[in-house]
């Protein structure tokens, strides 16, 4: 959500069935009929999801700080899209925030809600802060940011991870987004994840000591599968 590429025009709310649709249309438009997918965050979500959707087409899986997207019950899905269509709106209004410098800016998203260090930051900045003199700011995908007008049951979510035949990889900071991971792992228990947990937080893989080594070996604290 915050790169060069332009952002989605559709006017809604990003949800995993648009998210799966949007890459499947592009790996048709490359020809890729087989692949391996590797996602972060909400990529690696989506990645799960996609995998469980068409497990003929994907043959590896590697996620790196997410895998479980967030589940909701079916009484809460009134709730969710009364949420989804009263922030909707907030969103669209919402200004850009505009620092006087472009190391103010990386400053900002170093102290953001995911502790970054000044290298990890300025990493970011490099291709999401934009701006000349003194106004610079970063770029983001106002859709990306709304929260989603439908989520998946624990029930769905568990039936897309039962359908994967795909190995599993999850790499994971030991001070990223799960502080515990037991409860969210508890969906996967039928499926074998090699988990990998390593020194560092969520934008573990913007760390040049982690990229030098290509299956983040580098800085390893802890290795396990479940």
């Amino acid at each position: 959500g915050r790169g060069t590429a332009g952002g989605r025009r559709f006017g809604g709310t990003c949800c995993f069935g648009r998210d799966v649709d949007d890459w499947f249309a592009m790996f048709d438009g490359v020809e890729f009929e087989t692949f391996v997918l590797m996602g972060d965050l909400r990529g690696a979500m989506i990645a799960t999801v996609a995998a469980g959707t068409f497990p003929h087409r994907v043959n590896n899986l590697n996620l790196i700080e997410g895998m479980i997207p967030p589940v909701l019950a079916a009484n809460e899905a009134p709730a969710q899209l009364a949420k989804s269509i009263t922030e909707k709106k907030i969103y669209k209004a919402r200004r850009r925030t505009v620092y006087p410098s472009f190391n103010a800016a990386v400053e900002a998203r170093q102290n953001g809600l995911f502790k970054l260090s000044p290298g990890e930051a300025r990493a970011l900045a490099e291709w999401g802060v934009e701006g000349e003199d003194e106004r610079f700011s970063w770029r983001y995908d106002t859709e990306v940011m709304m929260p989603s007008s439908l989520r998946l049951s624990k029930e769905q979510v568990v039936s897309f991870i039962n359908n994967i035949t795909a190995s599993i990889r999850l790499v994971l900071g030991d001070r990223g987004i799960y502080p515990e991971i037991s409860e969210p792992m508890a969906l996967v228990k039928s499926r074998v994840v090699k988990m990998n947990i390593l020194e560092g937080c969520t934008n573990i893989h913007m760390e040049e000591q982690k990229l030098a080594s290509p299956d983040f070996s580098g800085g390893r604290k802890e290795a396990k599968t479940l």
